[in-house]
């Protein structure tokens, strides 16, 4: 991330300053994905079921524009030296597009045969994925 970092002093001569960020970028990040297991102990009453296994991969999601503003304390130590301190917020918004599948009775309410999943058709998806977050951050900064 990129932009203008400002120190604005608090007084004329004094070791404090006022730190403003105001920073601009992209983002990119991923789904994770995910496993689970289900199973049916045996003598329940879904007899005809035994359990299934279902994995997902993780979904790259595309570059996303970011952005972040924070604000908080630098005071001087020595020349080389400063104790820091600031608090920020980051956001940005990456959109997953994905084809949903329509099968027959999503279509119509009649009689449809049972059996496997089986799509007809598809349909376009777009899903905005807002990722935020608010911090505190303290530290030392060492200058050269």
């Amino acid at each position: 991330m990129a932009g203008p970092v400002v120190d604005l002093p608090l007084s004329s001569r004094g070791p404090v300053a006022l730190r403003i960020k105001l920073l601009a970028g992209v983002l990119k990040t991923s789904l994770p994905g995910y496993s689970y297991t289900a199973s049916v102990p045996p003598g329940s009453s879904f007899s005809g079921f035994s359990g299934y296994y279902r994995t997902n991969s993780p979904i790259g999601l595309p570059w996303a524009f970011s952005y972040q503003a924070e604000a908080g304390i630098r005071w001087r130590l020595t020349r080389q030296i400063d104790l820091v301190g600031n608090a920020g917020w980051f956001h940005a918004q990456p959109v997953h597009k994905y084809n949903f599948p329509i099968s027959a009775s999503d279509l119509y309410s009649g009689p449809v045969m049972t059996g496997l999943f089986m799509p007809i058709s598809y349909v376009e998806m777009k899903q905005t994925l807002p990722i935020s977050d608010l911090h505190v951050q303290t530290g030392v900064e060492v200058r050269f």
